[in-house]
């Protein structure tokens, strides 16, 4: 069972969706915008990561939405903090409804809200570019002035 587990858990190593796991410019074209994406965000280097991978919509057909789940992807190989979750969920959600396929934004922004959280043992998890386990990262805030800090402990 524990062994199951951890393997569930392992990175992708590859791309499932056509054409990215059968043409190797275009995967790497893909893979760079998500590395710089990625180094943006994160506003440095993306050490330490393995490389980019899409299966497209985890778990659900894909179909004329399949782009969103691919931009949706890559910020789930990146991660971050709840909140950037939380934003890449709804920016997805909004991207699928806008094709016109609002039932289905639905029900896959549900299915990436109770399946994905960054503890869990699966290979499309928040985050899934970095190794197994890996939980949210603190959140950054943006002062009134700009510049920014980091979040501190929550007072009770």
């Amino acid at each position: 069972m524990l062994l199951t587990l951890l393997l569930v858990g392992c990175v992708p190593k590859a791309h499932t969706l056509a054409p990215y796991s059968e043409k190797t410019e275009e995967a790497a074209a893909l893979e760079a915008e998500a590395a710089k994406a990625c180094s943006a965000e994160r506003k440095g280097a993306v050490s330490g990561m393995s490389s980019f991978t899409t299966d497209g919509c985890t778990l659900y057909p894909d179909g004329e939405w399949v782009e969103c789940c691919i931009e949706h992807d890559k910020e789930y190989w990146c991660g971050g903090s709840r909140v950037k979750r939380k934003e890449s969920d709804l920016k997805m959600k909004s991207c699928i409804a806008k094709k016109g396929f609002g039932y289905r934004a639905n029900l896959m922004y549900l299915g990436v809200r109770l399946g994905a959280h960054p503890l869990m043992p699966v290979p499309w998890r928040w985050g899934y570019g970095w190794s197994w386990p890996r939980g949210y990262e603190e959140a950054e805030k943006r002062s009134p002035s700009g510049s920014s800090f980091k979040a501190g402990p929550k007072v009770k």
